[in-house]
């Protein structure tokens, strides 16, 4: 009798850590390949992959957006945004543009809905990003600016602590548990 492969607890850890930690990577993939120096070459770097940058008046609600239209790539900012919300805005999008807009997609995880799990993707991304190319006060005034910049790391923080409970648990109970003889 043929019996469903069993996930080992290291599976359950590697898998549920890239679920939140793999858009962080590619941002700072993307900021060695294009040897990104500030967080103010985001937009000179989007230029230089091939896609239209432009600052547009959008609704005050929105900040963004990434779209690929008549076959180009764009990335729109709102033009009435505050300089930071502006540059955040901008890692944002490259972020969609990577993660979600290039030619390999991403499997979408069960159980996430996908706009919502896109925008997760997207704000990590921008994160690092922020983290990784500002210092001292320019980083202060992007955080205060965009508290979501700190609330999705947050969570991934939070989030791969669980992965690594549950892949605790799971190796532990797999221990504890008679093995069939057979096997």
């Amino acid at each position: 009798m043929k019996t469903d492969p069993e996930i080992s607890a290291w599976e359950i850890v590697a898998k549920g850590l890239a679920l939140f930690w793999s858009p962080a990577m590619e941002a700072i993939r993307l900021q060695e390949v294009t040897n990104m120096q500030s967080i103010e070459d985001v937009s000179r770097v989007a230029i230089q992959a091939g896609y239209e940058v432009s600052l547009v008046d959008l609704p005050a609600t929105v900040n963004g957006f990434a779209r690929i239209i008549e076959g180009t790539p764009h990335i729109a900012v709102n033009r009435a945004k505050c300089p930071e919300d502006q540059t955040y805005s901008m890692a944002h999008e490259l972020g969609h543009c990577v993660l979600h807009l290039a030619p390999k997609q991403h499997a979408q995880p069960v159980g996430f809905e996908s706009e919502g799990f896109a925008e997760f993707e997207a704000h990590i991304f921008a994160a690092m990003l922020v983290f990784n190319l500002t210092g001292g006060a320019q980083r202060e005034r992007l955080l205060r600016q965009n508290p979501e910049s700190m609330m999705f790391p947050t969570v991934a923080v939070f989030g791969s602590i669980l992965v690594l409970v549950i892949a605790l648990i799971v190796h532990i109970w797999s221990s504890l548990r008679p093995r069939n003889s057979a096997e």
